[in-house]
């Protein structure tokens, strides 16, 4: 999955508007990532996310998150001045 390294700025921005949502991009990425990460392996004792049998189903989910947060940042580049 790429996401684009053009869209890394924008992304920033929008986080920095919408600091919920870099915290929910990061929670479904960590989730996302499963056994793959030290958090991810203690997420799995959560009784939602126990359900899911392949974490990196999330991926889309964090692609969109990705898009929503870098459409704000560009909400927030043209809402700056010159």
């Amino acid at each position: 999955m790429y996401l684009g390294a053009s869209t890394l700025p924008l992304l920033i921005l929008g986080v920095r508007r919408a600091p919920r949502g870099g915290l929910f991009l990061l929670f479904v990425l960590i989730l996302a990532l499963g056994r793959h990460t030290p958090l991810g392996s203690l997420a799995g004792y959560l009784p939602v996310v126990s359900s899911f049998r392949f974490p990196s189903k999330l991926l889309w989910l964090v692609t969109a998150c990705w898009a929503a947060l870098a459409a704000i940042g560009v909400k927030e580049l043209g809402r700056q001045p010159p």
